[in-house]
């Protein structure tokens, strides 16, 4: 079983909480994206006290200075879960900030994916010669479902110019 305890120098993943946002989002601190854009940051365990709580210097993106907090408490995975908003300050494993970046990046594609048309029910395929939206019963459409001539018909059919037959052509 793997050692989840923090040790002294390990790099975890800080997480900026919602009372760290400046006072011009004071009463909406939620809509505040962070130091620089960014909740989560490198830092150092630089003093344990238990298994879920730790000093820790802080490096925060284009400042010139890193930052030390006392006693911050380990956040669970589970608080960044989809719908979750977290609101308080801590410290993650980089393992679970990877898991939840992973997490994010999956959903996030998923919900970008186009859908995935559905298979046809057992039974109903189509016939081999007909194309996607094709009406096998129907004259007019069955074989072409876009102009309502049949395919057979090219060249020789006026309306359905092709090869030198039809409206419009030179031969």
């Amino acid at each position: 079983m793997p050692n989840n305890r923090p040790l002294l120098g390990e790099l975890v993943i800080y997480y900026q909480g919602d009372h760290e946002a400046p006072g011009s989002y004071a009463g909406q601190p939620h809509r505040w994206a962070g130091t620089n854009g960014e909740r989560f940051h490198p830092a150092l365990i630089t003093r344990r006290w238990s298994d879920d709580c730790a000093n820790v210097i802080i490096f925060f993106d284009a400042e010139p200075l890193p930052k030390s907090k006392t006693s911050m408490g380990r956040l669970p995975a589970s608080v960044f879960d989809d719908g979750v908003h977290c609101t308080n300050s801590g410290w993650l494993t980089v393992e679970d900030y990877e898991h939840i970046m992973a997490d994010r990046a999956a959903r996030r594609h998923h919900a970008e994916a186009p859908p995935i048309p559905a298979a046809p029910a057992e039974g109903s395929e189509r016939p081999a010669d007909s194309e996607p939206g094709a009406d096998p019963g129907n004259p007019a459409t069955e074989g072409d479902s876009h102009d309502g001539h049949h395919p057979a018909d090219a060249g020789t059919d006026p309306a359905y110019p092709i090869n030198g037959g039809g409206l419009g052509s030179e031969v």
